[in-house]
C-alpha cells in the first residue's frame, strides 16, 4: 500500500511539473521595442536603438531605449543605459562585443543557418517612467552553437533620474529575514494561483510540493541571494524592477519551466521595509 501511494504521489508531482511548464510557456509575454508593461505608456521621451552584429559568426540584435535630447540629463542617462547593454552583451558572449551600438532596430527572423556561433534577439519593456525612476526590462532568446540549449535572457535596469545613477534593491528596501520570508510567501502564492487558473483546479487542491520544482527552498538562502541582487542581478539570476504599482522580482527557474518567473509585490505591502 505504501508503494502504491508513493507511486501515485510521484505521478501527481510529475503532473504538476508538466502543468508548470505549460503555465510558464503560456504566460510568456511577447515583447515589442519600446512597449511598456502596466500603465507606464508614455514613451514619447524615448527612441529605440539596437546593438547589432551581423556576421557569418554572430547574428546579434539587442534592442534598447535612449532618451531624446530634449530630456533633462539625456546624455548622462543614455550613457548609463548603453554601458549596461554592453555589460549584458559581454556577459553573454563571454568576450568583447564586436558589433555597433545605436543601430536602427530591425525585425530579424530567427534562422539557424546564417550564423556559426551566436544568435541573439533581445527586446525591451519600459515598465516604469515618472519623475523619480525609469525601469527597463530586457528579455529575449540567445543561442550558442556550443551549448546544449538556448538561453532565455532576462535582465533589468532601474535608474534614479534625479541622481542619474543605477539603483540596487538595497537602496530602496531593508533586506532582512522578514523581507525574504515575504518574497518567498508571495512567490509560492502567485505560482500556485497561476497554476490553479491554468488547470481549472481549486488553489487548495494544488499540491504544495510544487515548491520542490524550484532551486531555492529556505528563507535563509533566499535572504543571501536578495542581498546580492543589484540592478544587473545577482550571480544566482535574480533581478528586480519597478512598475507604477509594484516591485517586480524575476526568479530563475529550470529551463524546461520557462527559465524565470516574475512576481509583483504591491508597494503598499512594502511600506515597513522602505528606506
Amino acid at each position: 500500500m505504501k508503494l502504491i501511494k508513493k507511486r501515485l504521489s510521484l505521478k501527481a508531482f510529475t503532473t504538476i511539473l508538466l502543468a508548470l511548464a505549460f503555465l510558464f510557456s503560456c504566460t510568456e509575454k511577447p515583447l515589442q521595442n519600446g512597449n511598456s508593461n502596466g500603465s507606464a505608456t508614455d514613451n514619447t521621451d524615448f527612441v529605440s536603438y539596437c546593438a547589432k552584429e551581423k556576421t557569418s559568426k554572430n547574428q546579434i540584435y539587442f534592442n534598447y531605449p535612449q532618451f531624446k535630447e530634449t530630456v533633462v540629463n539625456a546624455e548622462e542617462l543614455n550613457d548609463i543605459i548603453e554601458a549596461s547593454v554592453v555589460s549584458f552583451l559581454q556577459g553573454l558572449l563571454r568576450e568583447d562585443f564586436m558589433g555597433s551600438l545605436k543601430q536602427m532596430p530591425e525585425d530579424w527572423i530567427w534562422d539557424n543557418n546564417n550564423y556559426t556561433l551566436w544568435a541573439m534577439r533581445v527586446d525591451y519593456r519600459i515598465v516604469r517612467y515618472d519623475n523619480d525612476y525609469v525601469s527597463v526590462v530586457f528579455e529575449g532568446l540567445c543561442n550558442n552553437r556550443e551549448d546544449m540549449r538556448p538561453i532565455h535572457f532576462f535582465s533589468s535596469i532601474t535608474i534614479n533620474l534625479e541622481k542619474c545613477e543605477l539603483v540596487v534593491l538595497s537602496d530602496l528596501y531593508r533586506i532582512d529575514m522578514d523581507f525574504a520570508e515575504m518574497v518567498q510567501k508571495e512567490f509560492k502564492e502567485q505560482i500556485r494561483a497561476g497554476l490553479a487558473e491554468k488547470t481549472g483546479a481549486s488553489i487548495d487542491d494544488i499540491d504544495e510540493r510544487v515548491e520542490e520544482a524550484f532551486p531555492w527552498v529556505d528563507s535563509e538562502s533566499l535572504l543571501k541571494i536578495l542581498q546580492q541582487t543589484k540592478t544587473s542581478g545577482s550571480e544566482h539570476g535574480f533581478y528586480f524592477f519597478l512598475t507604477d504599482t509594484s516591485l517586480g522580482i524575476s526568479i530563475p527557474l529550470n529551463y524546461v519551466l520557462g527559465s524565470h518567473y516574475e512576481i509583483l509585490i504591491p508597494y503598499d505591502e512594502l511600506v515597513l521595509f522602505m528606506k
